[in-house]
């Protein structure tokens, strides 16, 4: 299970438990930007869990695997300590405690998740004459964003070139460094070994050593294999990556076509939040992933690509260059798998950990599912 964890700080609280990265997490940014009081108490925090654990109590919880159980109740003991100081230090020190512990996941049930997830049935635009609906709002949409121009400069370099620009397409979401590229750091001493290699797995990093190693070939190779992965900032959630493959190819003509100006969302507007939170806050509904996420068609990704390639095309010619990666995308949904913990999953449905997806295409398909 370990292998699945993303976690891209590195661990410098060492308890031996499942404490370790949240702690270590809030040590770097109190080191970066903490008030010189909140990293002294926290330093204390520190050193009164390691001098319980180095106690004789700590030694027996070791031996009987409940280091987390004696962590999590020393926490619990300081967080009313410093509680009771002021209300500014409750606040800023509250559900440490939390951080860690059980996390309720085996093979079993992180498999089973990524399984429901990708395979079965969906009910979004299920209903008769639906599909229909949507195609028409996609055929109606696309030639309107195509038609604004495409103005990102992006296209002034050709895909190619972009692709190993990764200041362009690099966040902090995750990405797997190649051999040579661990290898790399390692003798750079960015890392010490390999066991520290979740600390290179953002997509600015992993673009970044592909440069230094001149492997971006590599990295940016075709592959049709999706990666699930725990999320470091929950216990309970798995999040699938798609291929470098796709995910640059994306980027690319998301900088290309730019902000669809004619779509009321958040991928258009910059000011809808702030409307949003004065005016419609209290009509809010939220849409849960396993309602939405695990709930959309293939067959609706496959639409708003083949929508978005015949606008492109339609506007510039089937041997335009958009149009070759619209079908490189539509293509590959037919045969993406997603691998987690030795198993292999053939995708059938679902929202994926696209570039698209948060504050982009989910609020544009709720948009499209809202009655």
């Amino acid at each position: 299970m370990e292998q699945l964890v993303r976690c891209r700080y590195k661990i410098t609280i060492k308890f031996d438990s499942s404490f370790d990265r949240p702690l270590s997490f809030i040590a770097e940014v109190l080191e970066k930007c903490g008030h010189p009081w909140t990293r002294s108490v926290f330093a204390h925090v520190v050193q009164v869990c390691q001098g319980v654990i180095d106690s004789k109590f700590g030694r027996l919880a070791s031996a009987e695997n409940k280091r987390d159980d004696l962590i999590t109740k020393t926490l619990s003991v300081l967080e009313d300590s410093i509680a009771a100081t002021s209300p500014v230090a409750k606040v800023m020190f509250s559900v440490m405690s939390t951080l860690g512990g059980p996390r309720g996941w085996d093979r079993e049930s992180v498999v089973s998740s990524v399984r429901d997830w990708v395979t079965g049935e969906t009910t979004l635009f299920s209903g008769e004459g639906q599909r229909g609906e949507v195609a028409a709002l996609l055929n109606d949409w696309m030639p309107k964003w195509v038609g604004q121009g495409v103005l990102g400069d992006a296209r002034k370099l050709g895909f190619e070139e972009y692709s190993r620009d990764f200041m362009r397409w690099g966040t902090p979401p995750g990405c797997s460094p190649t051999q040579r590229e661990l290898q790399y750091a390692i003798d750079n001493g960015i890392i010490s070994d390999k066991s520290e290699r979740v600390g290179l797995r953002t997509k600015t990093i992993c673009g970044m050593l592909s440069v230094l190693v001149g492997d971006s070939d590599d990295l940016l190779k075709k592959s049709d294999i999706c990666h699930a992965t725990l999320k470091e900032e929950t216990k309970m959630c798995v999040i699938i990556s798609t291929p470098m493959w796709s995910y640059v190819r994306m980027c690319y003509i998301l900088e290309c076509l730019q902000k669809p100006a004619f779509l009321s969302s958040t991928l258009s507007r910059d000011d809808m939040m702030v409307q949003f939170t004065k005016y419609y806050s209290m009509h809010y509904v939220a849409i849960d992933a396993s309602k939405f996420d695990h709930n959309v068609p293939k067959w609706l990704l496959k639409d708003m690509w083949t929508a978005l390639r015949t606008a492109l095309s339609n506007r510039f010619g089937e041997g335009n260059e958009l149009v070759r990666l619209c079908d490189d995308l539509c293509g590959e949904l037919d045969d993406l798998v997603i691998e987690v913990l030795g198993a292999r999953i053939k995708y059938e449905k679902g929202l994926l950990t696209l570039c698209w997806t948060a504050g982009h295409i989910r609020p544009t398909y709720s948009t499209l599912s809202a009655p």
